[in-house]
Formats: C-alpha cells, structure tokens, sequence
C-alpha cells in the first residue's frame, strides 16, 4: 500500500513540476552538462566539514558539480573520504593540510538540533529526551571544532541563515575562496537541479531519513520533516535552550544566542 502510495505522489509531484514549468533533471546526470571542471588554483583537496541539518549536503554537491574528476564524480563517497576524490564531506574533526580548503558549514544550533530531532523522529512516537540531549551535546562539541577551524587561513566559512534561500550566497564565497569566475549557466544549472522541489524528486525512493543516496548524500526525508504539535515544539525548544546554556558564550562567540 505504501509503495503504491509513493508511486502515486511522485507521478503528482512530477506532473505538477512539469506543468508549472520547472524541469526535472537527475542530480547525478546533470554534472555531466556543466560547462567545465574549475580549477582549484593552489589547493589539492576540498573537505566539506559540518554536523548534521546545517546545509552541508547542498555545498556539498555544489562543491562536487564545480570540482570534482568527471571519471569518478558519480561513485559512492558514504561513510569514509575517499583520497581519490578531490571532494569529500565529514563530521569528523582533522587536521587539514595548507593544500585542502574547508569549507565549515555552521547553523543556529537550536534550529538545528530541532530540524534533526524532527527528521529522526518522523512518524515514530516522541523520542526519549535523553536522545535530545546527546543531540545538543554533539552539537556543542561540533561548536568548539568548528571555532577552532574557521581560525585556520584555508577554511570558508558558510552560514546556513545566509544560504539557506540564496545559492548565490554559495557561489560568491567558492568564487572568492577560489579565484573563479563560475558561469552563469552552470550556476543555472545547479539552481535547478539543486532547488528543494528536484531534491524532493530525488530522493521520493527512499522510505526515511535512514535510507539515502550514497553519492549525492541526501536523505529520504532529507526536506520533508515530520510535522510536531505546538506543545511537543515548544518542550523541545525549551528543553534544548536548558542544555546550552552553560554554553552560551560559544554561541555568543559564533554569532548565535539562545532562542527566546
């Protein structure tokens, strides 16, 4: 039933894409229609370093569409950086040579631990607050790494409230970090590909958040998040501020405060 269900929403969604005007394209094809490879100029490498529900996974294909070896840019990156791969993605702290740029995605992290609660959560019961609390103290570990990495001279920092409805905000900084000048088709190009409403396309064959697309990184319910009633938002945005606030100078730090 569920199948036959999914089947029905994808063709509703695909159709009303189509009369509405906005193209669909496969995300892992349409990288084969960029008008070229850009150069890295002095860096070998490019990481993408962030915690989960801050954006990451967009810069990431963007990262993955502008620089990566055509030869493997459609292969599997899950789980390990690959050393073949120009472009990798982790959540996991290094220390990174003078010839790998960083780009450090950082969110308001009671937006964030908030938006992963709710994909974590989906149509399951509420979840235990203990969960919640691992989630904020991961978080605030990210916090302090992410501090010490954006003082690095090889590290781009990208804010999600900056980007989040402007991936034009994306293409300025890789431009600026890098030294190019990123054609306007290919920034059509990903624009389209990349929107939330061909996403939402992309990953319709997944069933959850924990079934996923191992080369472009998006989740089943990657942007659909289930839906939480006042009452239930309201304790875990209260819950979630009591946890950080023995830490709220290095939110202050980071240009962040406690949610009101």
């Amino acid at each position: 039933m569920k199948k036959r269900i999914g089947f029905w929403l994808l063709l509703f969604v695909a159709l009303f894409c189509t009369l509405r005007g906005a193209p669909y394209d496969d995300i892992t094809e349409a990288v084969y229609k960029r008008s070229q490879q850009y150069s890295l100029g002095g860096y070998k490498k490019i990481v993408v370093f962030s915690p989960q529900r801050t954006g990451s996974t967009l810069v990431f294909n963007i990262l993955r569409f502008l620089f990566e070896n055509i030869e493997v840019i459609n292969q599997s990156t899950w789980a390990n950086s690959r050393p073949d791969f120009l472009v990798n993605k982790t959540h996991e702290p290094k220390l990174w040579g003078k010839k790998t740029i960083v780009f450090c995605t950082i969110r308001n992290p009671v937006d964030a631990i908030f938006s992963f609660y709710r994909v974590l959560k989906g149509d399951k019961p509420f979840l235990d607050i203990s969960y919640l609390n691992v989630l904020v103290d991961f978080y605030i570990e990210y916090l302090r790494n992410a501090r010490r990495q954006i003082k690095m001279e090889n590290t781009v920092l990208l804010r999600y409230e900056d980007f989040e409805r402007d991936m034009g905000h994306i293409f300025q900084k890789v431009e600026e970090a890098l030294g190019i000048q990123i054609d306007l088709t290919d920034k059509e190009l990903m624009k389209r590909v990349l929107s939330i409403e061909n996403v939402s396309l992309h990953i319709q064959q997944y069933q959850g958040f924990d079934q996923y697309d191992s080369v472009t990184h998006f989740h089943g319910a990657h942007i659909d998040q289930g839906e939480l009633t006042p009452k239930e938002k309201g304790f875990l945005v209260e819950k979630i501020n009591i946890r950080l606030q023995p830490h709220k100078d290095l939110l202050n730090s980071l240009g962040y405060s406690l949610s009101q």
